[in-house]
Protein backbone atom coordinates (compact mmCIF):
# COMPACT_ATOMS: atom_id res chain seq x y z
CA UNK A 1 0.00 0.00 0.00
CA UNK A 2 2.76 2.65 0.89
CA UNK A 3 4.16 1.47 -2.55
CA UNK A 4 1.34 2.36 -4.12
CA UNK A 5 1.05 5.46 -2.45
CA UNK A 6 4.60 6.69 -3.24
CA UNK A 7 3.96 5.91 -6.55
CA UNK A 8 1.15 7.82 -7.11
CA UNK A 9 2.37 10.45 -5.89
CA UNK A 10 5.57 10.14 -8.11
CA UNK A 11 3.53 10.24 -11.06
CA UNK A 12 1.48 12.99 -9.82
CA UNK A 13 4.90 14.91 -9.53
CA UNK A 14 6.03 13.49 -13.17
CA UNK A 15 2.79 15.08 -14.34
CA UNK A 16 3.08 18.00 -12.62
CA UNK A 17 6.45 18.56 -14.14
CA UNK A 18 5.77 17.69 -17.62
CA UNK A 19 2.78 20.47 -16.98
CA UNK A 20 4.90 22.91 -16.04
CA UNK A 21 7.93 22.56 -18.79
CA UNK A 22 4.74 22.19 -21.46
CA UNK A 23 3.16 25.29 -20.30
CA UNK A 24 4.30 28.89 -21.86
CA UNK A 25 6.69 30.92 -19.60
CA UNK A 26 5.55 34.06 -19.01
CA UNK A 27 6.63 36.95 -21.67
CA UNK A 28 8.70 38.83 -19.83
CA UNK A 29 8.13 42.94 -20.11
CA UNK A 30 11.16 43.54 -21.62
CA UNK A 31 9.86 41.85 -24.42
CA UNK A 32 6.46 42.81 -24.18
CA UNK A 33 7.70 46.50 -24.83
CA UNK A 34 11.13 45.29 -27.07
CA UNK A 35 10.09 48.24 -29.33
CA UNK A 36 9.30 50.77 -26.26
CA UNK A 37 12.84 50.19 -25.05
CA UNK A 38 14.65 49.89 -28.54
CA UNK A 39 13.30 53.55 -29.42
CA UNK A 40 14.73 54.92 -25.59
CA UNK A 41 17.95 53.38 -26.34
CA UNK A 42 18.81 54.58 -29.88
CA UNK A 43 17.33 57.97 -28.50
CA UNK A 44 19.22 58.64 -25.81
CA UNK A 45 22.34 57.14 -27.35
CA UNK A 46 21.65 59.44 -30.39
CA UNK A 47 21.00 62.43 -28.23
CA UNK A 48 24.23 62.34 -26.39
CA UNK A 49 26.01 61.48 -29.56
CA UNK A 50 24.99 64.67 -31.06
CA UNK A 51 26.51 66.67 -27.94
CA UNK A 52 29.82 64.79 -28.53
CA UNK A 53 29.73 65.53 -32.42
CA UNK A 54 29.06 69.34 -31.38
CA UNK A 55 31.60 69.13 -28.61
CA UNK A 56 34.50 67.05 -29.59
CA UNK A 57 34.49 65.48 -32.94
CA UNK A 58 33.52 68.27 -34.71
CA UNK A 59 35.98 70.09 -33.50
CA UNK A 60 37.94 72.36 -36.27
CA UNK A 61 35.38 70.49 -39.05
CA UNK A 62 33.07 72.34 -41.15
CA UNK A 63 29.55 71.65 -41.55
CA UNK A 64 29.64 68.99 -44.23
CA UNK A 65 32.13 66.81 -42.17
CA UNK A 66 29.41 66.93 -39.00
CA UNK A 67 26.28 66.56 -41.41
CA UNK A 68 27.87 63.18 -42.64
CA UNK A 69 28.45 61.95 -39.02
CA UNK A 70 24.86 62.75 -38.31
CA UNK A 71 23.83 61.10 -41.40
CA UNK A 72 26.09 58.24 -40.07
CA UNK A 73 24.57 58.34 -36.62
CA UNK A 74 20.84 58.35 -37.89
CA UNK A 75 21.73 55.53 -40.40
CA UNK A 76 23.42 53.39 -37.71
CA UNK A 77 20.58 53.80 -34.92
CA UNK A 78 17.75 52.90 -38.22
CA UNK A 79 19.52 49.63 -38.38
CA UNK A 80 19.73 48.92 -35.32
CA UNK A 81 15.99 49.37 -35.07
CA UNK A 82 15.39 47.10 -37.68
CA UNK A 83 17.76 44.01 -36.40
CA UNK A 84 14.95 42.48 -35.25
CA UNK A 85 13.66 41.75 -38.85
CA UNK A 86 16.71 41.76 -40.40
CA UNK A 87 19.23 41.10 -38.43
CA UNK A 88 22.07 40.18 -40.68
CA UNK A 89 21.17 42.78 -43.47
CA UNK A 90 20.94 45.61 -40.32
CA UNK A 91 24.61 44.46 -38.96
CA UNK A 92 25.79 44.36 -42.84
CA UNK A 93 24.66 48.16 -43.61
CA UNK A 94 26.20 49.33 -39.66
CA UNK A 95 29.25 47.86 -40.35
CA UNK A 96 29.45 49.48 -43.84
CA UNK A 97 28.77 52.64 -42.43
CA UNK A 98 31.13 52.12 -39.74
CA UNK A 99 33.94 51.72 -42.42
CA UNK A 100 32.83 54.80 -43.85
CA UNK A 101 32.85 56.78 -40.82
CA UNK A 102 36.92 55.87 -40.86
CA UNK A 103 36.88 57.64 -43.81
CA UNK A 104 36.12 60.77 -42.01
CA UNK A 105 38.93 60.38 -39.34
CA UNK A 106 36.20 60.48 -36.70
CA UNK A 107 37.60 57.29 -34.61
CA UNK A 108 35.12 55.97 -32.44
CA UNK A 109 31.63 58.05 -31.84
CA UNK A 110 28.89 57.62 -28.77
CA UNK A 111 26.67 56.01 -31.27
CA UNK A 112 29.08 53.26 -32.17
CA UNK A 113 28.04 51.66 -28.76
CA UNK A 114 25.38 49.92 -30.83
CA UNK A 115 27.64 47.71 -32.24
CA UNK A 116 28.19 45.92 -29.18
CA UNK A 117 24.37 45.58 -28.28
CA UNK A 118 24.64 44.09 -32.02
CA UNK A 119 27.07 41.75 -31.17
CA UNK A 120 25.41 40.87 -27.76
CA UNK A 121 22.02 40.29 -30.37
CA UNK A 122 23.51 38.06 -32.41
CA UNK A 123 24.91 35.98 -30.21
CA UNK A 124 21.66 35.88 -28.23
CA UNK A 125 19.67 34.72 -31.33
CA UNK A 126 21.64 32.73 -33.95
CA UNK A 127 24.56 29.74 -33.78
CA UNK A 128 28.37 30.44 -33.15
CA UNK A 129 29.16 29.82 -36.33
CA UNK A 130 26.96 32.64 -37.51
CA UNK A 131 27.60 35.44 -34.43
CA UNK A 132 30.87 34.81 -34.29
CA UNK A 133 32.33 36.05 -37.83
CA UNK A 134 30.04 39.17 -36.58
CA UNK A 135 32.33 39.71 -33.64
CA UNK A 136 35.20 39.39 -35.56
CA UNK A 137 34.58 42.20 -38.16
CA UNK A 138 33.34 44.20 -35.34
CA UNK A 139 36.50 43.90 -32.89
CA UNK A 140 38.84 44.41 -36.51
CA UNK A 141 36.77 47.69 -36.94
CA UNK A 142 36.66 48.74 -33.29
CA UNK A 143 40.70 48.57 -33.18
CA UNK A 144 41.12 50.42 -36.61
CA UNK A 145 38.74 53.13 -34.98
CA UNK A 146 41.00 52.95 -31.99
CA UNK A 147 44.02 53.19 -33.38
CA UNK A 148 43.13 56.59 -34.96
CA UNK A 149 42.37 57.79 -31.84
CA UNK A 150 46.06 57.26 -30.57
CA UNK A 151 47.29 60.80 -31.35
CA UNK A 152 44.05 62.82 -30.26
CA UNK A 153 43.45 64.74 -26.95
CA UNK A 154 41.99 61.42 -25.56
CA UNK A 155 45.15 59.26 -25.54
CA UNK A 156 43.79 56.03 -26.33
CA UNK A 157 46.76 53.53 -25.78
CA UNK A 158 46.84 49.91 -26.16
CA UNK A 159 45.66 49.22 -22.96
CA UNK A 160 42.38 50.97 -23.47
CA UNK A 161 41.91 48.84 -26.99
CA UNK A 162 42.47 45.49 -24.92
CA UNK A 163 39.65 46.67 -22.81
CA UNK A 164 37.48 47.43 -25.54
CA UNK A 165 38.30 44.09 -27.63
CA UNK A 166 37.78 42.25 -24.44
CA UNK A 167 34.77 43.97 -23.33
CA UNK A 168 33.15 42.69 -27.39
CA UNK A 169 34.13 39.09 -26.49
CA UNK A 170 32.71 39.04 -23.06
CA UNK A 171 29.23 40.28 -24.45
CA UNK A 172 29.99 38.14 -27.32
CA UNK A 173 29.82 34.95 -24.72
CA UNK A 174 27.12 36.38 -22.37
CA UNK A 175 24.97 36.26 -25.29
CA UNK A 176 25.66 32.89 -26.41
CA UNK A 177 25.23 31.83 -22.53
CA UNK A 178 21.57 32.91 -23.23
CA UNK A 179 21.14 31.56 -26.64
CA UNK A 180 22.12 27.81 -24.85
CA UNK A 181 20.08 28.28 -21.86
CA UNK A 182 16.98 29.40 -23.69
CA UNK A 183 17.64 26.45 -26.58
CA UNK A 184 18.14 23.94 -23.60
CA UNK A 185 14.97 24.82 -21.70
CA UNK A 186 12.84 24.81 -25.44
CA UNK A 187 14.53 21.08 -25.79
CA UNK A 188 12.94 20.14 -22.30
CA UNK A 189 9.75 21.24 -23.32
CA UNK A 190 9.84 19.56 -26.90
CA UNK A 191 11.12 16.17 -24.58
CA UNK A 192 8.10 17.20 -22.11
CA UNK A 193 5.80 17.38 -25.23
CA UNK A 194 7.33 13.80 -26.96
CA UNK A 195 6.86 12.18 -23.39
CA UNK A 196 2.68 13.41 -23.06
CA UNK A 197 2.15 12.41 -26.60
CA UNK A 198 4.08 8.71 -25.36
CA UNK A 199 1.89 8.49 -22.30
CA UNK A 200 -1.43 9.44 -23.88
CA UNK A 201 -0.40 6.43 -26.42
CA UNK A 202 0.38 3.89 -23.96
CA UNK A 203 -3.46 5.26 -22.26
CA UNK A 204 -4.82 4.43 -25.25
CA UNK A 205 -3.09 1.19 -26.26
CA UNK A 206 -3.52 0.28 -22.37
CA UNK A 207 -6.98 1.32 -22.84
CA UNK A 208 -7.33 -0.82 -25.77
CA UNK A 209 -5.86 -3.53 -24.13
CA UNK A 210 -8.03 -3.61 -21.28
CA UNK A 211 -11.15 -3.32 -23.44
CA UNK A 212 -10.28 -6.29 -25.24
CA UNK A 213 -9.84 -8.32 -21.74
CA UNK A 214 -12.76 -7.12 -20.93
CA UNK A 215 -14.19 -8.37 -23.72
CA UNK A 216 -12.88 -11.71 -23.40
CA UNK A 217 -14.31 -12.34 -19.82
CA UNK A 218 -17.74 -10.76 -20.96
CA UNK A 219 -17.75 -13.34 -23.92
CA UNK A 220 -16.40 -16.23 -22.08
CA UNK A 221 -19.19 -15.72 -19.11
CA UNK A 222 -22.08 -14.43 -21.39
CA UNK A 223 -22.06 -16.24 -24.05
CA UNK A 224 -21.83 -19.95 -21.98
CA UNK A 225 -24.04 -18.85 -19.65
CA UNK A 226 -26.44 -17.73 -22.49
CA UNK A 227 -25.60 -20.74 -23.97
CA UNK A 228 -27.32 -23.11 -21.45
CA UNK A 229 -30.09 -20.70 -20.83
CA UNK A 230 -31.59 -20.75 -24.08
CA UNK A 231 -31.05 -24.81 -24.44
CA UNK A 232 -32.45 -25.24 -21.17
CA UNK A 233 -34.92 -22.95 -21.79
CA UNK A 234 -35.97 -24.75 -25.55
CA UNK A 235 -36.08 -28.30 -23.58
CA UNK A 236 -38.27 -26.93 -20.74
CA UNK A 237 -41.10 -25.68 -23.82
CA UNK A 238 -40.66 -28.91 -25.68
CA UNK A 239 -41.74 -30.73 -22.49
CA UNK A 240 -43.86 -28.51 -20.46
CA UNK A 241 -47.04 -30.49 -20.89
CA UNK A 242 -45.81 -33.86 -21.65
CA UNK A 243 -42.74 -34.23 -18.63
CA UNK A 244 -43.96 -30.86 -16.44
CA UNK A 245 -41.23 -32.45 -13.71
CA UNK A 246 -38.67 -32.07 -16.16
CA UNK A 247 -39.20 -28.85 -17.32
CA UNK A 248 -39.09 -27.28 -14.44
CA UNK A 249 -36.43 -29.17 -13.69
CA UNK A 250 -34.88 -27.45 -17.32
CA UNK A 251 -36.25 -23.86 -15.80
CA UNK A 252 -34.21 -23.82 -12.53
CA UNK A 253 -31.28 -25.19 -14.07
CA UNK A 254 -31.66 -22.25 -16.58
CA UNK A 255 -32.53 -19.67 -13.38
CA UNK A 256 -29.34 -20.97 -11.71
CA UNK A 257 -27.07 -20.10 -14.91
CA UNK A 258 -28.72 -16.74 -15.35
CA UNK A 259 -28.64 -15.78 -11.86
CA UNK A 260 -24.39 -16.91 -11.68
CA UNK A 261 -24.09 -15.21 -14.75
CA UNK A 262 -25.65 -12.10 -13.31
CA UNK A 263 -22.81 -12.65 -10.68
CA UNK A 264 -20.26 -12.32 -12.72
CA UNK A 265 -21.29 -9.64 -14.49
CA UNK A 266 -21.78 -7.42 -11.09
CA UNK A 267 -17.98 -8.63 -10.36
CA UNK A 268 -16.90 -7.65 -13.86
CA UNK A 269 -18.61 -4.28 -13.33
CA UNK A 270 -17.01 -4.06 -10.19
CA UNK A 271 -13.65 -4.02 -11.32
CA UNK A 272 -14.43 -1.47 -13.81
CA UNK A 273 -15.44 1.02 -11.12
CA UNK A 274 -12.46 0.09 -8.68
CA UNK A 275 -9.27 -1.23 -8.79
CA UNK A 276 -9.07 -4.99 -10.53
CA UNK A 277 -6.44 -6.30 -7.45
CA UNK A 278 -9.68 -5.46 -4.81
CA UNK A 279 -12.16 -6.86 -6.60
CA UNK A 280 -11.20 -10.07 -8.80
CA UNK A 281 -11.34 -12.47 -5.79
CA UNK A 282 -11.03 -16.16 -6.43
CA UNK A 283 -11.61 -17.16 -10.09
CA UNK A 284 -12.76 -20.43 -11.28
CA UNK A 285 -10.05 -22.46 -12.78
CA UNK A 286 -8.90 -26.17 -13.10
CA UNK A 287 -10.28 -27.20 -9.69
CA UNK A 288 -13.58 -26.32 -11.19
CA UNK A 289 -12.93 -28.01 -14.54
CA UNK A 290 -15.50 -30.88 -13.14
CA UNK A 291 -17.98 -29.01 -11.83
CA UNK A 292 -18.32 -26.96 -15.40
CA UNK A 293 -18.44 -30.36 -17.04
CA UNK A 294 -21.08 -32.10 -14.60
CA UNK A 295 -22.92 -28.74 -15.61
CA UNK A 296 -23.00 -28.56 -19.09
CA UNK A 297 -24.03 -32.05 -18.83
CA UNK A 298 -27.08 -31.49 -16.84
CA UNK A 299 -27.44 -28.76 -19.44
CA UNK A 300 -27.62 -31.95 -21.88
CA UNK A 301 -24.45 -31.63 -23.01
CA UNK A 302 -22.77 -35.24 -22.97
CA UNK A 303 -19.53 -33.89 -22.00
CA UNK A 304 -16.93 -35.86 -19.97
CA UNK A 305 -12.89 -35.07 -18.34
CA UNK A 306 -10.29 -36.86 -17.90
CA UNK A 307 -6.61 -35.88 -16.90
CA UNK A 308 -3.69 -37.86 -17.99
CA UNK A 309 -0.39 -37.68 -15.74
CA UNK A 310 -0.23 -35.68 -12.80
CA UNK A 311 -1.56 -32.44 -12.22
CA UNK A 312 0.77 -29.69 -11.36
CA UNK A 313 -0.05 -26.22 -9.74
CA UNK A 314 -0.77 -23.58 -11.78
CA UNK A 315 -0.39 -19.38 -11.50
CA UNK A 316 -3.76 -17.78 -11.13
CA UNK A 317 -3.54 -16.51 -14.94
CA UNK A 318 -3.18 -19.41 -16.45
CA UNK A 319 -5.54 -21.46 -13.88
CA UNK A 320 -8.27 -18.92 -14.93
CA UNK A 321 -7.26 -19.39 -18.99
CA UNK A 322 -7.48 -22.79 -18.94
CA UNK A 323 -10.92 -22.78 -17.40
CA UNK A 324 -12.22 -20.08 -20.17
CA UNK A 325 -10.58 -22.46 -22.84
CA UNK A 326 -12.63 -25.66 -21.61
CA UNK A 327 -15.20 -23.20 -21.28
CA UNK A 328 -15.26 -21.74 -24.63
CA UNK A 329 -14.73 -25.48 -25.93
CA UNK A 330 -17.70 -26.45 -24.54
CA UNK A 331 -20.18 -23.49 -25.42
CA UNK A 332 -18.90 -23.72 -29.12
CA UNK A 333 -19.60 -27.50 -29.46
CA UNK A 334 -23.09 -26.55 -27.70
CA UNK A 335 -24.29 -24.12 -30.09
CA UNK A 336 -22.14 -25.03 -33.42
CA UNK A 337 -22.21 -28.98 -32.59
CA UNK A 338 -25.91 -29.46 -34.48
CA UNK A 339 -28.15 -32.46 -34.16
CA UNK A 340 -25.72 -35.13 -34.40
CA UNK A 341 -23.33 -34.18 -31.68
CA UNK A 342 -23.48 -37.26 -29.06
CA UNK A 343 -20.32 -37.09 -27.05
CA UNK A 344 -18.43 -34.07 -26.19
CA UNK A 345 -14.37 -35.32 -24.54
CA UNK A 346 -12.58 -32.87 -22.39
CA UNK A 347 -8.79 -33.96 -21.66
CA UNK A 348 -6.31 -32.67 -20.06
CA UNK A 349 -2.10 -33.67 -20.33
CA UNK A 350 0.53 -32.94 -18.71
CA UNK A 351 3.77 -32.92 -19.44
CA UNK A 352 7.33 -31.54 -17.90
CA UNK A 353 7.18 -28.67 -20.01
CA UNK A 354 3.57 -28.53 -21.19
CA UNK A 355 0.04 -28.32 -20.30
CA UNK A 356 -1.90 -29.82 -23.43
CA UNK A 357 -5.73 -28.77 -23.34
CA UNK A 358 -7.98 -30.85 -25.64
CA UNK A 359 -11.94 -30.65 -26.55
CA UNK A 360 -13.46 -32.50 -28.82
CA UNK A 361 -17.01 -33.44 -30.10
CA UNK A 362 -18.67 -35.68 -32.88
CA UNK A 363 -21.00 -32.98 -33.62
CA UNK A 364 -21.42 -30.65 -37.01
CA UNK A 365 -18.59 -28.06 -35.93
CA UNK A 366 -18.22 -24.46 -36.54
CA UNK A 367 -17.29 -24.36 -40.29
CA UNK A 368 -20.65 -25.51 -41.01
CA UNK A 369 -21.99 -22.38 -39.42
CA UNK A 370 -19.58 -19.78 -39.56
CA UNK A 371 -18.11 -18.44 -42.73
CA UNK A 372 -14.66 -18.30 -41.81
CA UNK A 373 -14.83 -21.57 -38.70
CA UNK A 374 -14.35 -19.05 -36.13
CA UNK A 375 -16.16 -16.25 -34.14
CA UNK A 376 -15.70 -13.88 -31.28
CA UNK A 377 -14.74 -16.52 -28.73
CA UNK A 378 -11.92 -18.18 -30.62
CA UNK A 379 -10.23 -14.91 -31.36
CA UNK A 380 -10.61 -14.03 -27.61
CA UNK A 381 -9.43 -17.41 -26.87
CA UNK A 382 -6.18 -16.85 -29.31
CA UNK A 383 -5.22 -13.75 -27.44
CA UNK A 384 -6.15 -14.81 -24.06
CA UNK A 385 -3.36 -18.35 -25.10
CA UNK A 386 -1.16 -15.93 -26.67
CA UNK A 387 -0.86 -13.91 -23.02
CA UNK A 388 1.03 -17.30 -21.72
CA UNK A 389 2.67 -18.28 -24.57
CA UNK A 390 0.21 -20.49 -25.51
CA UNK A 391 -0.53 -21.83 -28.85
CA UNK A 392 -4.48 -22.66 -30.19
CA UNK A 393 -5.20 -25.01 -33.26
CA UNK A 394 -8.56 -26.11 -34.69
CA UNK A 395 -9.49 -28.32 -37.12
CA UNK A 396 -12.20 -30.55 -38.47
CA UNK A 397 -11.84 -34.52 -37.30
CA UNK A 398 -11.53 -37.37 -40.11
CA UNK A 399 -14.32 -39.55 -38.91
CA UNK A 400 -16.65 -35.99 -38.23
CA UNK A 401 -16.94 -33.47 -35.42
CA UNK A 402 -14.23 -30.95 -34.79
CA UNK A 403 -11.17 -30.90 -32.41
CA UNK A 404 -9.61 -27.56 -30.40
CA UNK A 405 -6.54 -28.61 -29.25
CA UNK A 406 -4.92 -25.52 -27.35
CA UNK A 407 -1.24 -26.07 -25.32
CA UNK A 408 0.51 -23.74 -22.80
CA UNK A 409 3.77 -23.65 -21.46
CA UNK A 410 4.11 -24.64 -17.66
CA UNK A 411 7.40 -22.33 -17.41
CA UNK A 412 4.73 -19.37 -18.01
CA UNK A 413 2.58 -19.97 -14.96
CA UNK A 414 3.66 -22.84 -12.79
CA UNK A 415 4.14 -21.59 -9.80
Amino acid sequence: MTGSKHGAVADEEGVHASRVLLSEPPVPWWQRHALLIDAVTVGVVFAYNLMVIGAFTGAGRGWVANAALVVISVVLCGAYVVRRQYPFRAFAVMIVVAFAQLLLNVGVMVVDLLFVFMVFFLASRFRWTKSAPAAVVVMVWLAIALSQMFDDGLRVGYGAMTQFLVGVVVLWLAGTIVRVRRDYTESLRERARELEQQRDTQAQIAAAEERTRIAREIHDVVSHSLSVVVFMTDGALSRVRTEPARAEEALVTARDTGRQAMTEMRRMVGVLRTSEAALLGPQPGVGRLQVLVDESRAAGLPAELSVSDEPVPLSEGLDLCVYRVVQEGLTNARKHGGPTLSRVDVHLEYTNAELAVTIADDGAGPSMWLPDGAGHGLVGMRERVALYGGDVRTGVRKGGGFDLTVTLPLSGGAE
